[in-house]
């Protein structure tokens, strides 16, 4: 009868779990993945939900494998913007992001 019981308990605990939420993800960027660009341009980065100004950092990787340090010019809803670095060298680059969201999920 106890081994039933535990049995119940654990059906029942399981029953009631709910699955974790999802991290943060990202929406759309612009440039847009695979885009040719021919002059510096803004970086965009939306997210599912808003993330957290401070910490929020963009580089970029040039095809060199050279990183530039994005300057972020602001956090607007689930936006975070930033200037295009100006010494990123012209060919294929890559957007690299890190931000954290309100749950404090990076």
């Amino acid at each position: 009868m106890r081994r039933l019981s535990t049995t119940a308990l654990t059906a029942a605990v399981l029953a009631l779990a709910t699955p974790a939420t999802a991290h943060t993800d990202l929406v759309s960027t612009t440039p847009a993945s695979g885009a040719v660009i021919t002059a510096p341009t803004p970086i965009e980065l939306v997210f599912s939900e808003p993330p957290i100004a401070d910490g929020a950092a963009i580089a970029v990787e040039d095809a060199e494998g050279a990183v530039h340090i994005a300057q972020v010019s602001g956090v607007e809803g689930a936006a975070v913007r930033a200037e295009w670095p100006g010494d990123v060298a012209s060919g294929m680059a890559m957007i690299n992001w890190r931000v954290t969201a309100d749950d404090g999920h990076v």
